[in-house]
């Protein structure tokens, strides 16, 4: 089989493992920027988290400063000094609702930074094998196939068709014209 095909907007003829080989190409740079794109997602909540952490050590103190602080632009530059924390966790935790600033909400939350880093540590070593990347692309593959596969209507048969004879044609009567 030749297939013409576009890859990266010039049209090329291709078979069928040259097909495959540029499809699961593509499917691996797909799972790597998705990979990655979630790895920045956890690692930022993680950071979120770390920084209530620290905040976990005096929570009365935290809520001194906010209490006391006569500006609320100073709120997040107080956090950030009483607590060696950065302005995103700083801010993070000025926006904790008052109902929530407790020891139980706290500890909830932290107890997913184990979690978290766990997650991330996993996603990182799919990024570093192929092989794993390779088997995400199984994975999605027979999750495809569970949900639209469907049991074949027709059927292959493997016999060989006997050779018909034909009838000898008619002569046709050659007229001038």
């Amino acid at each position: 089989c030749n297939f013409n095909i576009l890859i990266n907007g010039e049209p090329k003829v291709m078979g069928v493992r040259e097909i495959l080989q540029h499809w699961i190409s593509f499917r691996t740079d797909c799972i790597r920027r998705r990979v990655l794109f979630d790895i920045d997602k956890k690692s930022q909540r993680l950071h979120l988290l770390q920084g209530l952490e620290k905040i976990l050590l005096d929570i009365d103190k935290a809520i001194y400063i906010v209490r006391n602080t006569p500006e609320d632009s100073m709120v997040v530059p107080n956090l950030m000094s009483g607590f060696g924390i950065d302005e995103i966790q700083a801010e993070f935790v000025a926006e904790i609702k008052l109902r929530n600033l407790n020891k139980e909400y706290i500890l909830k939350q932290t107890r997913a930074i184990s979690d978290l880093e766990a997650e991330i540590e996993e996603l990182r070593s799919i990024l570093n094998s192929s092989r794993k990347l390779k088997n995400v692309i199984i994975k999605e593959l027979e999750e495809v196939s569970k949900k639209y596969g469907k049991p074949r209507k027709t059927e292959i048969v493997y016999e060989v068709a006997e050779a018909v004879e034909e009838d000898e044609a008619e002569e046709i009567p050659d007229y001038p014209v």
